[in-house]
């Protein structure tokens, strides 16, 4: 969400996710993130969401430079802030971090220093399918870690960074046509995009994961409908499970929002007809467990 058009597009979501930020927060967002935008050099700094704590909740911003390399998103940045006036960058993921904090389940208190303490066999992480040898949640009362086995330290800032980029890549979406890939194969804003409408606007397939493509037959599968310049993320038609998106016009007809079941709180919109569009995440940063219940 643009901080200039905060407001505004906070009214188009709101009922989808039944809530919102306060006055005050809205205002220390404005002011702050064109602040941070201008001492990082970004081309663009957006409101991303908010993850909600038990003592206080993490404002997320994205930040991004243009143009980049698709292979890999290394050009964004992501910060985070308890008060929504001073920003801190989030630490990058790593595949050994990402493992074991998808094994910690309980909520967010909103202290970053927060620790949670792991149990592991050997000396580096397992794999997260190994559920045997997965890390598993101990106290920290100052013993050492049994014979095989070494206690590892997780914070709740590793914690939120591994949250944020999991919502990313299920649930953040571009309608088709917003970015494009230049003659150089570098991702672009498409100056000529202004919105999607008719059929397209109801069709999941107009709607593409902000993230490098998983699917490397993305473009192949379209055959002649494909666009060398458009078609270079994947779409949603084809996500699973089945069904975990829920897409609905807004009260007024003049939006489209889409939910993504597994992530509740996790919501993209497009503006029919109007280059306007963007995400946002108001959770608590935990997928939810029973989606297999509900579809």
């Amino acid at each position: 969400m643009d901080s200039v058009t905060l407001s505004s597009t906070l009214d188009i979501v709101a009922p989808a996710l039944g809530q919102t930020l306060s006055v005050d927060q809205k205002a220390a967002i404005e002011t702050s993130l064109v602040i941070k935008q201008s001492s990082e050099k970004l081309h663009g700094l957006w409101f991303w969401g908010r993850v909600n704590g038990l003592e206080k909740d993490y404002l997320v911003a994205q930040g991004v430079t243009f143009p980049f390399d698709l292979e890999n998103f290394t050009h964004e940045k992501k910060f985070y802030s308890t008060d929504g006036t001073k920003w801190d960058s989030l630490p990058p993921v790593t595949d050994e971090s990402a493992t074991r904090c998808a094994r910690i389940a309980k909520p967010f208190s909103g202290a970053p220093a927060t620790a949670t303490w792991l149990l592991e066999r050997g000396e580096a992480a397992p794999p997260a399918e190994d559920a045997d040898a997965a890390p598993a949640e101990v106290e920290d009362e100052g013993e050492p870690a049994p014979e095989g086995f070494m206690k590892v330290k997780v914070t709740e800032l590793d914690r939120l960074a591994f949250a944020v980029k999991s919502i990313c890549e299920a649930a953040q979406l571009v309608p088709r046509g917003a970015s494009m890939l230049d003659a150089n194969d570098v991702v672009m804003p498409n100056a000529f995009f202004m919105g999607l409408s008719g059929d397209a606007v109801s069709n999941p397939a107009s709607y593409l994961h902000w993230r490098p493509t998983a699917n490397p037959k993305t473009v192949v599968k379209l055959g002649d409908a494909a666009s060398d310049s458009l078609d270079f993320l994947d779409s949603i038609a084809d996500d699973v499970p089945k069904g975990c998106w829920s897409m609905q016009m807004n009260s007024t007809s003049s939006a489209m929002v889409l939910r993504h079941l597994v992530w509740p709180g996790a919501v993209s919109y497009a503006v029919v007809g109007h280059k306007v569009c963007g995400f946002t995440y108001f959770g608590n940063g935990l997928p939810n467990q029973d989606i297999a219940f509900m579809l």
